[in-house]
């Protein structure tokens, strides 16, 4: 899609018909996924900066993000390349938020987190520490 596609199809009135709808759907879908490639990317290119700092930034990024671009279109495997790009984002399943509490959580932020070098120690104080922030009154 264009940019002017993405513009009309966003913020142009448009009657209540669901074809419309569902456009409108397709058009944040694909700005999301495209958000979530410039976000992976960015996200790697700042760990092999971390890694080697004679690296040239603009020579990482765009490696970085052809390495993430390429991955959505990366159908190896039972996943798509989409779901791959997910994956990196959100848990395979939601897990007991604690002991005394019957909901569950998706700890999105765990898998970064990890990615991150996060200790199981560290994940653990983070779970607890928003747990005590969620049931402050």
């Amino acid at each position: 899609m264009t940019q002017y596609e993405i513009f009309k199809t966003l913020l142009w009135p448009a009657p209540a018909a669901d074809p419309e709808v569902e456009q409108r759907l397709k058009v944040l879908t694909t700005m999301v996924f495209d958000l979530l490639v410039e976000v992976e990317a960015l996200r790697k290119v700042a760990a092999q900066a971390q890694q080697a700092a004679s690296t040239n930034a603009e020579s990482g990024y765009r490696r970085a993000y052809e390495d993430t671009a390429f991955l959505t279109c990366n159908a190896d495997g039972p996943s798509s390349g989409l779901q791959k790009l997910i994956a990196l984002f959100y848990p395979e399943r939601e897990e007991p938020t604690d002991p005394g509490w019957t909901g569950k959580h998706a700890w999105r932020e765990l898998q970064m987190l990890r990615r991150l070098g996060a200790s199981e120690e560290q994940i653990q104080a983070y779970q607890r520490s928003v747990l005590a922030a969620e049931t402050r009154k």
